[in-house]
């Protein structure tokens, strides 16, 4: 794939909006994640609360076609608010938008990650 013009992603991204568990602090908690590649991802929580930078936590991912969850060790490099309201008449919910960086990724996994972008 390749870049466009001002990109400064390293690897091409796959697109998708999947559920999955991160752990951070022994605390296991839901959200979703889309644009996949295998140096990172975007995580998507619902929290009125920030992300913190730079600590390591795990991430568990299924993706379709492929049997096993993938685990990664990972940290979030930046994180902001953003307002999602599913129809006009739905009450706002603040949510948090977090660009992942994949610390350490198994080969098997990250042989996955490549596939599915």
């Amino acid at each position: 794939m390749k870049k466009e013009k001002g990109e400064k992603r390293a690897f091409p991204r796959g697109k998708l909006l999947r559920p999955l568990v991160y752990t951070i602090a022994g605390l296991s908690q839901k959200g979703y994640i889309s644009d996949l590649s295998k140096g990172g991802c975007h995580l998507y929580i619902y929290s009125d609360e920030s992300f913190p930078l730079e600590i390591p936590f795990e991430i568990e991912l299924r993706l379709e076609n492929f049997q096993d969850p993938i685990q990664v060790q990972a940290k979030a490099v930046r994180e902001g608010p953003f307002l999602y309201q599913p129809y006009p008449e739905s009450p706002q919910d603040i949510n948090r938008e977090i660009g992942i960086q994949f610390l350490l990724v198994t080969e098997r996994d990250n042989e996955w990650i490549r596939r599915y972008c």
